[in-house]
C-alpha cells in the first residue's frame, strides 16, 4: 500500500509492478479453549457442508467455516479458519462476540443447546495488521511467476538501472518461485537473502582489506623514498665536506 513512498530512491519499476500484480488473501485462524469440552477427546474433526439455501440465509462469518478440528496434543482446544472478507470481519469483533456467535452456530449445527461457551478465544490478526494487511499471497488473474521472480531480482539493469551500494532485499513467502505462498517458501527466501547479505559483507570486507594493503604499500613506498632521499643528501654533504 505504501511502497511508492517508503523508499528513497523509489523501488525499481519492475518491483513496483510485481508488488501491484501479486495478491494477498485474508485467512483468519481461531482457537477456542473449553473447560468442559463438548466433543469426545480426539474425535473433533467436523467437515461442514452447506446447501445453497443455508448459504443464502446465513449471513454471518460462521458460514465460512468448513472444518473444525481438535488441536493436536490438546483435549480442550479446537480450531478453525475463515477466509475472504469474513476473515476481516472476524478480526474486528470482540472475543466475547465471537464466543457468542460461534456457540450459537455450533449449538444449531449439533442440535444441542447444552454446549458451553469457550472460556478463552485467540484470533490471528494478520488481515488487520498494518504491517501485513493479509495472511497469504496468491497469483491473481493477470499475474505470473515472473512477478514473483521480479520481487527478489537484484539485477539493477532489469530492475530499472538504479545502482545502490546495497539493493533493497525482499524476502517472504510471496518471493519464492518454487514454494510460493508457503511457510517453507518464507523460510527459504529468508535464507536466500541472508546469504546475499553475507556475500555482500564478505566482498566488502575483502575490498577493504585490499584497500588497506594498497594503502600500506603506498605508505611503505613513501617511507622508503624519504629514507633514500635522506641517504642521498647525507652522501652529498660528505662529498662536499
Amino acid at each position: 500500500e505504501k511502497h511508492d513512498c517508503m523508499f528513497i530512491p523509489e523501488l525499481p519499476k519492475l518491483k513496483q509492478e510485481a508488488i501491484k500484480a501479486l495478491g494477498v488473501g485474508y485467512i483468519t485462524r481461531v482457537y477456542l479453549e473449553y473447560v468442559s469440552p463438548w466433543w469426545a477427546p480426539g474425535e473433533c474433526n467436523l467437515r461442514i457442508a452447506w446447501d445453497k439455501d443455508e448459504l443464502v440465509s446465513w449471513t454471518k462469518w460462521t458460514k465460512s467455516i468448513d472444518t473444525i478440528t481438535e488441536v493436536p496434543g490438546s483435549k480442550h482446544v479446537i480450531t478453525f479458519t475463515v477466509g475472504g472478507q469474513h476473515a476481516v470481519d472476524l478480526e474486528v469483533i470482540t472475543p466475547e462476540e465471537l464466543a457468542i456467535e460461534f456457540t450459537n452456530f455450533i449449538r444449531t449445527l449439533m442440535d444441542d443447546n447444552t454446549i458451553s461457551f469457550p472460556n478463552n478465544v485467540v484470533v490471528s490478526k494478520w488481515s488487520c495488521s498494518p504491517y501485513f494487511r493479509g495472511s497469504q499471497s496468491y497469483l491473481p488473474i493477470g499475474s505470473s511467476i515472473g512477478h514473483v521472480k521480479d520481487m527478489y531480482d537484484t539485477d539493477t539493469e532489469r530492475c530499472g538501472g538504479i545502482t545502490c551500494p546495497m539493493p533493497v532485499l525482499i524476502a517472504g513467502e510471496a518471493t519464492h518461485a518454487s514454494y510460493f505462498g508457503t511457510v517453507n517458501g518464507a523460510r527459504l527466501s529468508g535464507i536466500r537473502e541472508a546469504n546475499r547479505i553475507a556475500k555482500y559483507a564478505r566482498e566488502k570486507f575483502l575490498e577493504l582489506v585490499a584497500q588497506d594493503q594498497y594503502a600500506r604499500q603506498v605508505c611503505e613506498c613513501k617511507v622508503q623514498q624519504e629514507l633514500e632521499q635522506e641517504e642521498c643528501q647525507e652522501k652529498k654533504k660528505e662529498t662536499c665536506g
